[in-house]
């Protein structure tokens, strides 16, 4: 053999070429390549005619005596019939590449064919070696098997070695420290990066986010809201309101969340995101709520939003009305009738018994203010309650300490009552006019003696312009002045007699005398 100048690249080859010629067959030691090298010095082919090559391939068609295989383009050809392993497509060929006469094809003619072990018997191999404790060991393998897949594109083996991956990831996310968020967080970059299984990933997320939420949780004014945005964002149906059948389940979660996590039906995960997101949003609302329950409506507005809290909103807002109404005598009177309208606008009868209230914190004070006081009672008792009862009430105590006090009888009218015998009574309950003497007088406008004093402002439609009382031992008189009838009427009554005074005498003031 004449010895040639080869290039640095495949001297280490040429070398063992050179040996392979000087041993016999059965003994040579010619260095195993892979078809990738083979490949690798294609342009040195013609140099190498009839040189021995030990050859590792895998098989993608298996003839009798022809062979296709992986990532080359070169026949593998045989003058004998070949013998196919069914375990394995991984073989070492012995062989010589030749030139077909008359072309530039080349091809490797196959002297020897030997069944190797298959990639996975290699990794299964590997696997059995290993410390199944030791994260890293699993990953080692699993690079092994991922870098061998991606050499001759073997799709079977790259989920092998994504399984090992997954294996050693189990591994480390089970020797974390509890409540390790970080680390959680580490391993989930890793199942990203290997693309494994989503159901891996969708518990680590789960226990990141638990974890995330318990720790922000003991933290003073922790940002709960980011904790629940991205719940939101990455749980699938954190954001799907739970059915009512889904009670139990939600409080099984809440009794021990990661547990029941672990071993729930994966296709009812969904659910249970939706019942951590409740969890967060709660706490997060809750946060801001008074103990003593000032705003107990505000935070139960806000969580009524939340489908699933609607019991704890009802629990909130009945704590701000039982606060309202035990405080009812402090409230504003704007804050006051601000919330009962809030109430009467729900069919809540409390609003009632709020005004109520802080109607009767006021009613001592009041009555000390004597007529004022009694008649701000009766007229905040319509205003607030559309008590009239109460009103008229109030309003004879007024007319009982100031007789015929015009802001009172105006109070009176407005409610549709008029005097009957010096006393205030309702329109209807007027005696028939038979029954008064003075009644056609009255009608007319005529002021007669003997008329009480309810049938003089009746028949003159008004309090008189002046009044002037006297009182000595005989009895007791009064001239009531109207100026624009020009008249004075006399009343005369005995001091010990209980019945009102009676007209004894009219005065014209305009000259012609009196009756």
């Amino acid at each position: 053999m004449n010895r040639r100048l080869v290039p640095a690249a495949w001297r280490p080859l040429l070398l063992a070429v050179v040996v392979s010629l000087a041993v016999p067959s059965a003994a040579r030691a010619v260095e195993l390549m892979g078809t990738e090298d083979l490949m690798a010095i294609k342009d040195n082919w013609p140099k190498l005619l009839g040189t021995d090559f030990r050859v590792e391939v895998r098989v993608k068609l298996f003839g009798p005596r022809l062979l296709t295989v992986l990532g080359s383009d070169l026949q593998f050809r045989s003058e004998t019939v070949l013998t196919r392993d069914p375990k394995t497509n991984r073989y070492e060929v012995v062989g010589t590449i030749l030139k077909e006469a008359g072309n530039d094809r080349y091809y490797f003619i196959v002297r020897e064919l030997k069944p190797l072990p298959s990639d996975q018997e290699l990794l299964r191999e590997r696997r059995s070696k290993l410390n199944t404790t030791k994260p890293e060991q699993w990953y080692e393998v699993a690079e092994w098997g991922m870098a061998r897949a991606a050499k001759y594109d073997d799709a079977e083996l790259r989920e092998q070695a994504r399984d090992l991956y997954q294996n050693g990831l189990e591994t480390e996310y089970g020797q974390l420290m509890p409540r390790d968020t970080k680390g959680i967080r580490a391993l989930l970059a890793k199942v990203d990066r290997w693309k494994l299984s989503a159901d891996l990933r969708m518990r680590m997320t789960h226990e990141a986010f638990r974890t995330e939420y318990e720790q922000t949780l003991k933290v003073p004014k922790g940002n709960l809201a980011d904790v629940l945005s991205r719940i939101g964002r990455d749980l699938a149906g954190s954001e799907v309101p739970l059915a009512a059948e889904d009670a139990a389940l939600r409080e099984q979660y809440r009794a021990n969340a990661v547990e029941t996590y672990r071993t729930v039906n994966p296709n009812l995960r969904p659910k249970l995101h939706r019942a951590l997101y409740v969890d967060v949003y709660r706490d997060w609302i809750e946060r801001d709520a008074d103990p003593q329950g000032r705003n107990g409506v505000e935070i139960a507005g806000k969580l009524a939003q939340v489908p699933e809290l609607a019991m704890e909103a009802r629990q909130y807002r009945d704590k701000e009305i039982a606060f309202r109404l035990k405080t009812a005598g402090t409230m504003p009177r704007q804050e006051m009738l601000a919330f009962a309208k809030g109430l009467d606008e729900v069919m809540d009868a409390r609003g009632k018994e709020l005004r109520r209230l802080w109607l009767a914190s006021r009613e001592r004070r009041l009555m000390k203010d004597g007529v004022n006081g009694l008649i701000e009672l009766g007229d905040e008792s319509l205003a607030l309650l559309d008590d009239r009862v109460s009103a008229v009430k109030y309003y004879q105590d007024a007319e009982r300490a100031a007789p015929n006090l015009g802001i009172v009888a105006d109070r009176f009218r407005k409610l549709g009552y008029v005097q009957h015998e010096g006393r205030w009574i309702p329109k209807e309950d007027v005696p028939p006019p038979s029954a008064d003497p003075f009644y056609e007088a009255v009608q007319g406008g005529r002021v007669m003696v003997g008329m009480l004093p309810r049938h003089v402002k009746s028949a003159l439609g008004s309090e008189p312009d002046e009044l002037v009382r006297m009182i000595s031992g005989a009895g007791v008189k009064e001239w009531w002045t109207y100026k624009v009838e020009g008249i004075s009427v006399e009343f005369e009554g005995k001091r010990l007699e209980t019945s009102p005074p009676r007209v004894s005498k009219i005065i014209s003031l305009r000259g012609k005398g009196g009756q």
